[in-house]
């Protein structure tokens, strides 16, 4: 079913995509490229086993069932490790067997398998997940940083208990220390839509949402200061992360669209500075949004705030 014998993750990566009307071959590739490391793999895994439960626990085939058996003897193919434990554990496939189940599990924890350690912890306790459940594994701090975001998304969602935004945010702070983007943006948005962070946290915030380059987290952020809904009204910063935005061409026409109907409103009421309006009409002007960067610098041209100069490219800005 699979060639062991191939070592290149991305190889697994690309048949488990290649193969999704499959499932079968589908889930073995994705298992096999997350035992080798393969982050995206492990990400995509981790989406498998929130949403397609069911279609999981029907793996009968005997060439699968040998497939985990056989990768699961490497102690470092802990994701082969946790779902043949899985199958122990609910009779899947194999005869149920709580304590080969149990084993299993315990080798996981000892590669920090997330899955692992929430198993294990309903096995013993009837619950998924409570406040303590990863408290219990005193090297948690030394798991790779896809296995801290994944703890984090458990607790943020709810997935397998009550959510836990605080606890969430305390896991995707250390993945993020350790560079992991996703931690990062997930950060970004909890408090962007979650809770209300400090001055000193909303500069940081600031800081990490540029950095990332994530054109979702600058709208988001933007529409913050725009509508001072966590963060202090600031025109310029509204303006120049929707700049951002839109030179990133990452939106679709109606959403660029949408974003420069903004900033005709705001350069409308005179909020902002000149130079940011200008550096907006010069990117869109000759592009499929003309139209609208020229309903701005029709604005500048009429305003009492702006003098607006175009001979000789000389711009003067006069406030009265």
């Amino acid at each position: 079913m699979i060639d062991l014998s191939q070592t290149d993750p991305k190889h697994f990566y690309d048949v488990a995509l290649y193969n999704k009307d499959n499932y079968n071959t589908y889930f073995v590739n994705l298992t096999h490229s997350a035992n080798l490391g393969y982050d995206d793999a492990i990400m995509l895994l981790f989406e498998e086993y929130n949403k397609n439960m069911d279609k999981m626990q029907e793996f009968k085939d005997p060439n699968l069932i040998n497939f985990y058996k056989t990768t699961a003897q490497n102690d470092n193919y802990h994701w082969s490790i946790n779902y043949l434990g899985t199958m122990y554990h609910s009779g899947n496939g194999v005869e149920y067997d709580n304590a080969k189940a149990a084993s299993l599990y315990d080798r996981g924890i000892n590669k920090l398998n997330p899955y692992s350690m929430i198993n294990k912890n309903r096995q013993i306790t009837g619950k998924y997940i409570t406040s303590s459940t990863f408290d219990k594994f005193v090297n948690i701090n030394d798991a790779c940083p896809s296995t801290l975001y994944i703890i984090g998304r458990f607790y943020e969602d709810g997935s397998y208990g009550a959510k836990e935004i605080m606890t969430a945010l305390g896991y995707y702070e250390k993945s993020a220390k350790k560079g992991y983007n996703l931690a990062k943006i997930r950060l970004a948005y909890i408090f962007l839509t979650k809770i209300y962070p400090t001055d000193k946290s909303v500069i940081q915030l600031h800081k990490s949402v540029i950095q990332l380059n994530n054109p979702h987290m600058m709208l988001l952020l933007a529409n913050n200061y725009r509508m001072k809904r966590i963060i202090n009204k600031d025109h310029t910063k509204v303006i120049r992360l929707f700049l951002k935005v839109l030179k990133l061409s990452y939106s679709q026409n109606d959403e660029k669209e949408r974003i420069l109907q903004y900033l005709y409103k705001m350069c409308k009421r005179g909020d902002g500075d000149l130079q940011d309006y200008l550096s907006c009409i010069d990117t869109f002007m000759g592009t499929d949004m003309e139209y609208e960067a020229s309903k701005i610098e029709d604005l500048l041209i009429g305003s009492k705030k702006y003098k607006y100069v175009k001979e000789d490219i000389v711009v003067n800005e006069v406030f009265i």
